[in-house]
C-alpha cells in the first residue's frame, strides 16, 4: 500500500496554537499577546529557517515592560533556544553546503529546535505580569 499524504494537515497544529494563544491572551497586554502568537507561529511553522526568530524578537520591546524577564527560568529558556538554534544551524549547514548525509540529525535538531521554541513560549506566558 501507499502511505497517506498527511503533509496537507501540517498547518493545523500551527493554526490551532495561534488561535488558542490569541483567545487565551486576548485579555493580556497587546505586546505579550503578539509575542506569544508570533512565537507560536514560528515554532510550529512547517518550514524551519533560522532567521524566523526575527519575527518574534521584533515583538520583545513591546512585551518587555510586562514580562518578569529577570526570572532565571526565562533566561534559561532563551539560552536553551540559542543553543538549539546554533545546533540546528550547524547540521543544516553541513547538509546544505557541505552535502554531508546528515538528514536524520537535521530532523532531530529540528525537533530540539521546536522544543526550545515551545519552552520559550511557556516561559513567556509564565513570566507575563497579569494586569488587573
Amino acid at each position: 500500500g501507499t502511505w497517506p499524504n498527511i503533509a496537507k494537515f501540517a498547518t493545523l497544529p500551527q493554526l490551532a496554537l495561534c488561535f488558542w494563544m490569541g483567545m487565551l491572551e486576548s485579555s493580556s497586554t497587546p505586546g505579550t499577546a503578539a509575542l506569544m502568537q508570533s512565537l507560536a507561529f514560528v515554532a510550529t511553522n512547517k518550514v524551519i529557517t533560522a532567521q524566523y526568530f526575527v519575527w518574534w524578537w521584533a515583538m520583545l520591546p513591546l512585551a518587555m515592560p510586562f514580562l518578569r524577564w529577570w526570572r532565571w527560568k526565562f533566561w534559561r529558556a532563551l539560552l536553551s533556544w540559542v543553543g538549539a538554534e546554533i545546533h540546528w544551524l550547524l547540521w543544516a549547514y553541513l547538509l546544505e553546503f557541505r552535502k554531508w548525509p546528515v538528514r536524520p540529525v537535521v530532523w532531530a535538531g529540528s525537533c530540539i529546535f521546536l522544543a526550545a521554541h515551545l519552552h520559550v513560549l511557556v516561559q513567556v506566558r509564565q513570566s507575563t505580569v497579569q494586569l488587573k
